[in-house]
């Protein structure tokens, strides 16, 4: 993300908060959740940047004024504070953090050695190539810097011309030039023939009385789509003991708990009213869940209902940061 996209969307902030709300650490907070491996002082410069454009413009009040002018002299305290919170968990961030310059420097010696192995002219150039990079020119945001070798690499443009045609030719082999004229046209038929159908309202008088609302034959098909999405689960080598700890929380949740509430939640009454979401931000029920003072607790997954232009969030499910081999037990 460019400094200057995060300079217009600190900017729309310190315009929009409310004035109790604005300091420091909530427009730290801000440009952490835009950009979380931002530098200190590249923030800084953000933050101070646009509120010297507030605090120069007209129509700010005397109470805003101050509130504006207190950010700066509270900017490191508030970052340290905000950067320790997410490095414990209490503030989520699913991004990856940037690899630093020694494990940039190991995954390239790590893939030289790969090459090395390799008996291919195309190994032998690659690790030529590689040999002559400068690696404290390489950044985190580079793939090769995580032993990825893309084919708009600088480590490909330097090869041969039969080496790098040899280097993209599954590439090219991976799409098929032509798309068979059956797939063709059943898409043609299905825009051709596209019509909004009405989706009929939503039953009315649906409340929690203690009683289930399914018979007993659709209770059973539900019970069986579930333990089918847990064979899964299981069944999958991705989610074994030797892998499930390198997983973030977020590919368990997507892979497995949406999967499983899904199944729950086959041919529910809501039908196609309702979707799911895994959007931590989208609830608005209640100041706790949008996270007010921005820790709050929010949730994670949420059933929501649409009927009438209103949304209705009918369920919300919340995980804590546990290590995943806790979840394999």
């Amino acid at each position: 993300m460019s400094s200057e996209y995060l300079y217009v969307k600190t900017v729309e902030y310190l315009t929009s908060v409310k004035t109790e709300h604005l300091m420091a650490g909530s427009v730290i907070y801000q440009g952490l959740e835009e950009n979380p491996w931002i530098s200190k002082d590249e923030l800084r410069g953000v933050v101070e940047k646009a509120v010297n454009l507030i605090k120069n413009s007209h129509g700010i009040d005397f109470e805003r004024s101050g509130k504006l002018i207190q950010i700066i002299p509270q900017f490191d305290i508030a970052f340290d504070c905000i950067s320790n919170l997410q490095d414990v968990g209490v503030i989520k961030t699913n991004k990856e953090k940037p690899l630093t310059s020694e494990q940039i420097k190991h995954n390239i010696n790590k893939l030289k050695g790969k090459l090395a192995a390799g008996t291919s002219k195309l190994c032998q150039e690659l690790v030529v190539i590689l040999n002559g990079l400068t690696i404290s020119e390489l950044t985190w945001k580079i793939p090769l810097a995580s032993q990825v070798i893309s084919d708009d690499s600088l480590l490909v443009a330097q090869l041969s011309k039969k080496q790098k045609k040899k280097f993209m030719k599954p590439v090219e082999e991976m799409v098929p030039p032509t798309i068979p004229q059956g797939v063709t046209e059943e898409c043609v038929k299905f825009v051709t023939n596209f019509m909004p159908r009405s989706i009929p309202r939503l039953q009315e008088g649906l409340t929690h009385d203690g009683n289930w609302k399914e018979c007993g034959n659709k209770l059973n098909e539900v019970t069986l789509k579930i333990l089918d999405t847990l064979k899964s689960v299981w069944c999958n080598p991705a989610f074994g003991p030797e892998f499930v700890e390198t997983m973030n929380e977020g590919t368990y949740v997507n892979n497995v708990v949406v999967s499983a509430i899904r199944a729950t939640l086959f041919d529910n009454p809501f039908g196609e009213h309702a979707f799911i979401t895994t959007f931590e931000r989208q609830s608005i029920a209640s100041s706790d869940r949008r996270g007010d003072g921005r820790t709050g607790r929010r949730p994670d997954i949420m059933l929501v209902s649409k009927e009438s232009d209103k949304l209705y969030e009918l369920m919300g499910a919340s995980s804590r940061a546990k290590a995943m081999s806790e979840y394999s037990d």
